[in-house]
């Protein structure tokens, strides 16, 4: 083995690996159980109100269906479930997100485990992926990414199992994770094309696209998917038009290239990793490219086409659109392992002890930054504190929504009549149906903005002749249209977030008085 090789040794004694992995077992079961005690501690302290996809996703559960207007129905089944365990809380939206965390916590010490042979390396891969930001962040809020990034790993490694054990029925357990996943986020789908990549270029697995069991596998998840193309027949296909539009596409509108987005996306995914990470996989998934092509070694070709696709489409699509942090990071299961694995390798084959030091000295600082920046993220007031200004807060859509309810619900005390309430945000819709006393359903009213969930439920016309509260932020003018929809409105009052005597954030209240029942209309229906 030269130097330049990234392989590695597993334990090859039969009799000294299975106390290995026993021990590595447990410990990673006592690990998650005092992890995931604390993070639901944290929960229940109400440090973060929800953010306003996951108040969102709530008022999803409300009104369970067979799939929604932008994503598929799994989050709202598992919040629905949750919630009918322990109620409403924010505890209770959260607690799958906390449990989907340590069950990718277990898939991934799986698959390093059944990659390379060796439960200790396994263990520290696992045990490294609570320290990344953007997974830490995945542990806490119950977003649509908890279920895709679990069921994602849980796929990877089933595949895994099922060409290098030549197991026909991992396949098959496959196919229901796909499944899973695509009801929970459409980018499933990615993963498949990573496995047809990686079966593709691996000589030794080449074999199973001449069977069926793969097909089979698509089969499956197609079928399990089935339910929102059913949902999206009966609706004018919004889902797909509304994929669409986020990708920006649009027939006759040129393209046009912008290296802001592209520098802005690799600036969140520093971030998200933490910086000094983030550089090391991309380093890493070069030479595991490298390395499988090389030496033929087919567990590299699966870490890197495990990663490429997804993470080489969202950089080419931040060339011409922003790109959210979050919509690469199942890239970044296999991404993660092979650098854990780099890593361990160049350090056990340093030369000389100053190499190995330099490698460990590497490694730790790597590590003291994602854990310094993950602690900082469970502290809501930290980044006001030093100065920060409220449109770079990451957490500043996770407050104000408290306050702002205290105040809808003084105004709805002071108005005759118990007001339905209404905004042009789904965001400030789906937090006021969760803050608000009694938690109300609302309402979203569509004066020119993207379509979304609301609009499907569509309930405004039944609020005909009631007195309504209209929700806005920042600007202090009615809009016009929507004064015409009521009888009369009055000037409005202001209501303004302050964190640490600093305004975070500013909403203005309306009374809007004798709802005609005909909302405004859009003069263009936007996706």
């Amino acid at each position: 083995m030269t130097d330049s090789t990234i392989q590695w040794k597993s334990e090859t004694n039969a009799s000294m690996r299975l106390p290995a992995e026993r021990w590595a077992s447990w410990t990673l079961g006592g690990f998650l159980l005092v992890v995931s005690g604390l993070r639901l501690w944290y929960l229940q302290q109400g440090y973060l109100e929800l953010s306003p996809d996951e108040a969102h996703y709530w008022e999803w559960s409300r009104r369970l269906d067979w799939s929604y207007y932008s994503k598929g129905p799994f989050v709202a089944y598992l919040i629905a479930l949750s919630t009918a365990i322990g109620g409403a809380t924010e505890l209770f939206v959260r607690l799958p997100a906390v449990v989907l965390s340590a069950g990718t916590t277990v898939c991934v010490f799986g698959l390093v485990r059944d990659l390379f042979h060796d439960a200790r390396l396994a263990l520290a891969t696992a045990v490294l992926l609570h320290i990344i930001p953007l997974f830490a962040a995945g542990a806490l809020l119950m977003t649509i990414d908890p279920p895709l990034v679990f069921f994602w790993s849980l796929m990877l490694w089933l595949v895994y199992r099922a060409v290098s054990e030549v197991r026909p029925s991992c396949w098959y357990a496959a196919g229901i994770a796909l499944a899973c996943g695509l009801l929970s986020k459409y980018a499933m789908g990615f993963l498949l094309v990573s496995l047809l990549l990686f079966l593709a270029t691996s000589p030794r697995h080449r074999g199973w696209l001449r069977r069926k069991e793969p097909y089979l596998m698509v089969a499956i998840g197609l079928i399990g998917f089935s339910p929102v193309v059913l949902w999206n027949l009966r609706h004018g296909a919004v889902s797909l038009k509304h994929v669409m539009g986020q990708a920006e596409v649009h027939q006759g509108v040129p393209l046009h290239l912008s290296l802001d987005t592209f520098g802005e996306f690799l600036g969140s995914q520093a971030l998200a990793l933490s910086p000094l990470l983030f550089v090391w996989m991309l380093v890493t998934m070069v030479l595991s490219l490298r390395e499988g092509v090389r030496r033929q070694d087919e567990r590299w070709l699966f870490l890197f086409w495990g990663w490429a696709p997804t993470f080489g489409l969202m950089l080419l699509l931040s060339l011409r659109q922003k790109v959210q942090a979050n919509w690469a990071a199942p890239a970044y299961m296999t991404a993660l392992i092979a650098t854990v694995v780099y890593f361990c390798y160049r350090w056990k084959m340093g030369h000389t002890q100053w190499s190995r030091r330099i490698y460990l000295a590497g490694a730790g600082l790597a590590l003291l930054i994602g854990l310094g920046m993950t602690v900082a993220l469970h502290d809501p007031t930290l980044f006001v504190r030093l100065g920060f200004p409220p449109d770079a807060d990451p957490l500043g859509r996770l407050k104000g929504w408290r306050a702002l309810a205290r105040a809808v619900d003084a105004l709805a005390a002071e108005m005759p009549r118990p007001p339905f309430l209404l905004s042009d945000r789904y965001q400030i819709s789906s937090e006021l149906a969760f803050y608000v006393a009694g938690q109300p359903y609302t309402y979203n009213v569509n004066l020119g903005r993207r379509l979304n969930q609301y609009d499907l439920w569509d309930g405004l016309p039944a609020m005909a002749g009631r007195d309504a509260i209209y929700i806005q932020p920042e600007g202090a003018e009615l809009p016009q249209a929507l004064r015409a929809s009521f009888q009369t409105c009055d000037t409005g009052q202001a209501v303004a977030i302050v964190e640490q005597g600093r305004e975070l954030k500013r909403f203005y209240l309306f009374q809007c008085l004798e709802f005609s029942g005909i909302p405004p209309r859009p003069v263009e229906v936007r996706y």
